[in-house]
């Protein structure tokens, strides 16, 4: 009997140690409800948001359609136009904002002055920013002709505009763009500050 007390003894002390144990295990790697993350205590369940991990959220990253049109960049006169295509798509990240635009007429008559697309989603903002053009046709010029910004304060339009060899760009005026045959579909990148 006395094997059989000793046996139990040792149980109920391993028992005892064990308990000590996992108390004091427990009792280490608590974290203390003084301890923030990100500024948020550890007191109850907390919630993160993306600025707190470093990514995105989503009302950074922002995205739609608009409709560009013709408009004369300074001063000239305002004509008329078919449009056969007139679409446009924008996604902005911050300050960032890339614009695809297609846009074609029929026919345009009347205008006058400096070829430009109005209508762009945000304000465009210094410095001027050219695009990528990936088709035109119903321009006549000598030279690469690039798509640009207009930078002055306020405004939502592009011009076309082309590089000839002694490296000087000039802006295209709308006698250089056909009244039936145009097309044009591109790419720019450009920062505003609209909020």
């Amino acid at each position: 009997m006395a094997i059989i007390q000793l046996t139990q003894s040792m149980t109920e002390q391993e028992e005892k140690e064990t308990q000590n144990s996992n108390n004091v295990f427990l009792d280490t790697t608590k974290v203390p409800t003084s301890r923030t993350v990100n500024g948020k205590a550890l007191s109850a369940n907390i919630t993160l948001s993306p600025p707190d991990v470093g990514a995105l959220s989503s009302s950074i990253v922002q995205s739609g359609t608009f409709t560009p049109a013709f408009t004369v960049i300074g001063t000239g006169t305002f004509g008329t136009a078919t449009y056969t295509a007139a679409s446009g798509s924008w996604e902005r990240i911050g300050k960032m904002v890339d614009v695809w635009i297609d846009l074609s007429v029929s026919s345009a008559s009347g205008w006058s002055g400096t070829f430009g697309i109005a209508a762009l989603p945000f304000t465009v903002n210094s410095p001027t920013s050219a695009g990528e053009i990936a088709y035109i046709t119903g321009v006549t010029a000598t030279g690469m002709i690039v798509v640009r910004t207009n930078p002055s304060i306020g405004s939502k339009s592009l011009s076309l505009n082309v590089i000839n060899n002694g490296n000087t760009s000039t802006q295209i005026p709308w006698s250089a763009i056909s009244g039936t045959s145009f097309s044009i579909s591109f790419h720019i990148r450009y920062k505003t500050n609209d909020a």
